[in-house]
């Protein structure tokens, strides 16, 4: 697999992720991150110097933009998620402690 089509490979993870986030999948969201960063450590290691293609780096430099586009908006709908969890527990634990001070009854 060359260079580009690994960039190729990461954006098509980052766009899963991002479906993934949408659709509240955050196991799947977990595993397609984990296989972007299998990729993206790969490109790391073939990445040792500047590109001097200008259409491979116009490429590399679309894909990286889209990348981080969707990160961005994986990393809000994970924050909301996250927002609506802790209003859940929190709620589960006020429950908790009126029947504890006030027993069940």
């Amino acid at each position: 697999m060359g260079t580009l089509d690994d960039y190729q490979e990461a954006l098509r993870l980052s766009e899963e992720m991002l479906a993934c986030a949408r659709e509240s999948r955050w196991d799947d969201l977990v595993a397609a991150e984990q296989a972007r960063a299998g990729v993206l450590d790969r490109l790391r290691e073939l990445e040792g110097r500047p590109e001097t293609d200008r259409v491979l780096r116009s490429h590399k430099r679309e894909a990286l933009a889209r990348m981080l586009a969707c990160d961005e908006e994986v990393s809000t709908l994970a924050q909301d998620w996250m927002r609506e969890l802790r209003a859940v527990l929190d709620a589960e634990q006020n429950r908790d402690r009126l029947q504890r001070a006030y027993g069940q009854r």
